[in-house]
């Protein structure tokens, strides 16, 4: 009897089972790969939530430091500041706190200013501003001049105007100029910073911001305001070079509130001080001083703000702390005269 022997036959499928295997273990693997990930990137999400949620609570920490060790009336002999102060005194306590690194929380000082150019009867002319006023300071170390002094200190006029002015003579949205080229800034201005250089030399800090530059008088901005008219954005583009100017909206509410989406460009942080001390507030009319006596107030303080057509933001001031009167922004025309409380920087170099 003879025995065939016995041939295993060919699997031609065994290497093709063998990849299809390998390529759902690799799949397998590949899926938890991207499980791993998913949930590192969640992980991750929630780190940056939580360090985000932390960043906020410093800011405010931040803020708050600022406010009590700079702003606030914490040291012995500070009030002293409110009484009637010789100009010089005045300005060596301040100058000896800047140089010192000290803080300064406000200061009140008087003067007059020569040859303030101004409109009479639709006339550029000039006239003479006799003021008495309290600078406090709303912001340390928050802007930065071009000479990098080690410490800054920007005051905002308060109690009564450095006098009253128009924006510009404008009459209609085909002339008004964005707030960098208005007739306030570009002729006014100057004369005050000549006259707070005279008083602190070279302590009055040059800044370069990009100021609202240009305004836009499109169809498509009448989206957003009554009459046409917004200022074109300038960030970046532009820088203006000023010592002294008006404060915006933003500066001293936080957000706009008349004023278009780029009408603040280059003064839309919120001052620290007023981060903290609502503006309706901190900011009122001294009227009943005996310092201010025989001194005229504007209960109706200009902004920066253009709202549009020919129109920008006015503040109502209350007269006194408290005071339920007042508290409101208007549109105003920019040709009126209204009060000039102006900001101006300090350094301590």
């Amino acid at each position: 009897m003879s025995v065939n022997k016995f041939t295993k036959p060919t699997n031609e499928l065994t290497p093709l089972a063998n990849m299809v295997e390998c390529i759902t273990d690799g799949a397998t693997n590949l899926t938890n790969r991207i499980e791993s990930l998913e949930k590192q990137s969640s992980d991750l999400n929630t780190q940056v939530s939580t360090n985000t949620q932390k960043v906020s609570t410093m800011q405010r920490d931040i803020l708050r430091k600022i406010n009590q060790v700079c702003l606030n009336n914490t040291e012995d002999g500070d009030y002293a500041i409110w009484t009637k102060y010789d100009k010089g005194d005045v300005v060596d306590w301040v100058k000896t706190r800047m140089v010192n690194n000290q803080k300064i929380d406000r200061f009140y000082i008087e003067g007059t200013i020569e040859n303030v150019p101004c409109y009479k009867n639709g006339v550029e002319t000039t006239k003479t501003v006799t003021y008495k006023t309290t600078f406090i300071c709303v912001g340390v170390d928050f802007v930065k001049p071009s000479d990098e002094a080690k410490r800054t200190y920007t005051f905002l006029a308060t109690g009564s105007p450095i006098g009253e002015n128009i924006i510009d003579p404008a009459t209609s949205l085909s002339d008004v100029p964005a707030y960098s080229k208005t007739f306030l800034q570009t002729k006014v201005m100057p004369v005050y910073e000549e006259h707070f250089k005279n008083i602190f030399k070279y302590h009055v800090a040059t800044l370069s911001e990009p100021l609202p530059y240009e305004i836009d008088t499109s169809i498509q901005s009448f989206a957003s305001t009554r009459q046409g008219g917004r200022s074109k954005e300038n960030y970046g583009n532009n820088p203006v070079t000023f010592s002294m100017r008006l404060p915006s909206e933003i500066e001293l509410f936080g957000h706009r509130i008349i004023s278009g989406v780029f009408d603040n460009t280059g003064m839309d942080v919120q001052f620290p001080y007023f981060a903290l001390n609502s503006p309706h507030y901190s900011l009122y009319m001294n009227k009943d001083s005996a310092e201010n006596k025989g001194i005229y107030l504007s209960s109706d303080m200009w902004l920066a703000s253009y709202d549009y057509n020919n129109y920008y933001s006015c503040y109502t001031l209350p007269e006194f702390s408290g005071r339920g009167k007042g508290k409101v922004v208007t549109s105003r025309p920019c040709n009126v005269e209204f009060g000039i409380y102006p900001l101006i920087t300090l350094t301590s170099q």
